[in-house]
């Protein structure tokens, strides 16, 4: 299926410069950038949520901090 899509200028070139390094048409990433928005989408809350605090300490710990402070 067909669709037309408006760009703005500023977007048209560097999609452009990113196809032209790549290789590749304004197209194909155009329907990359679709796929994956989509792919994304898919997620559930608790899959794009998962592991967001990996780098922070327990929650007690965490806490206990905010209630000294």
């Amino acid at each position: 299926m067909r669709t037309l899509v408006n760009l703005d200028d500023a977007v048209a070139l560097e999609l452009d410069r990113i196809a032209k390094a790549e290789k590749t048409l304004r197209a194909v990433l155009i329907l990359t950038g679709i796929a994956l928005l989509l792919q994304e989408r898919k997620r559930s809350d608790l899959e794009r949520a998962f592991g967001l605090w990996t780098d922070e300490r327990d929650g007690v710990a965490y806490q206990r901090d905010l209630r000294r402070a």
